[in-house]
Order: C-alpha cells, then structure tokens, then sequence
C-alpha cells in the first residue's frame, strides 16, 4: 500500500510550472480551461476537488480516519455521496469490516506497526501526498489568480491546520 501511495505522490509531484520538464503543465492554460470549471453550476452543488477523488476516500477508510472535524472533514462526508455508487458500497463494506488500524494497533508485530505509519505519513504529512497536493494547488492557483482568474473555489489554506 505504501508503494502504491508513494507512485501517486509522486506522480502529483511531477506535475510542474516549468516550460522546460518533461511533465510540464501551463499554470495559465491550466487556470483558464480546467480551473474555470470549478465552479458549482447550482448553488447547491459541490465545486471540483481533490476530495471528488475516491482514492482520497479509499485511503481515509483504509487508516481508519475517525475525526471529519473542521471545514475539509465536513467538505469530505459531504461530498462522499457524490463518488460513483459502486465505490460508496466499497467504503461502506470496507467501513464495516473489521478495522485495519485497530488490527495493527493491536498487534504485537512492530514491523506492521512500521509499514502502516509509512502509510499515514506517505498519504497525510507535509511531504505526503495530502501535503504535495495542497502545494502544488496553490501554485497553480496563485499564477492563476494574477493571470485572470478571479475566483477559486478550493479550502487548502486550512489543511494546514488539520
């Protein structure tokens, strides 16, 4: 599991500003075409984010997150309806099946205990994926906000705080 976060870390991470890399991405093309459907189209509905994601989902049933407080954990239960319905049914079946961190917290075997929090920090540190992907956010939303667009529908500057 630890790999499979890293490769996706990793892949997020090479998404880059600069003209000159191999995986380069116009921060302004970026803003003006992708960026601009952000916005919700009724008031009611939910703007595109990293939380429409299911492996964000996935990775939150499969460490056991129990705390949705603050303004991201309340976007992220409210959006998790909106996922397809078969991946919904999987976290529900995921969420009553008996829990993968209390199986590691009870155990006695500190090379699982290892792996799984290899597996917390590669997904929710600063130098995780959580943390790589509200960087590289803000980024490309900064350029684009001093490019053009005058809006962004996105909370990462709370991450921080969670």
């Amino acid at each position: 599991m630890g790999e499979i976060v890293k490769k996706i870390t990793d892949a997020f991470v090479h998404i880059v500003p600069n003209s000159r890399s191999a995986h380069y991405c116009d921060p302004v093309s970026w803003s003006k075409s992708i960026g601009m459907l952000i916005p919700p189209i009724l008031n009611d509905e939910f703007s595109m984010s990293g939380l429409q994601s299911s492996v964000v989902h996935l990775l939150d049933v499969f460490l056991g997150r129990y705390d949705f407080t603050g303004e991201l954990g309340d976007l992220a239960l409210a959006e998790r309806p909106w996922l397809p319905s078969l991946h919904q049914e999987f976290f529900r079946l995921l969420q009553s099946s008996p829990s993968v961190r209390q199986y590691v917290c009870t155990s006695k075997s500190r090379s699982l205990k290892g792996q799984f929090d290899r597996v917390v920090r590669l997904f929710g540190s600063e130098q995780g994926f959580l943390g790589a992907h509200r960087i590289n956010t803000i980024g490309f939303l900064e350029i684009g906000i001093k490019t053009g667009k005058h809006f962004s529908f996105v909370c990462f500057f709370i991450v921080c705080d969670e």
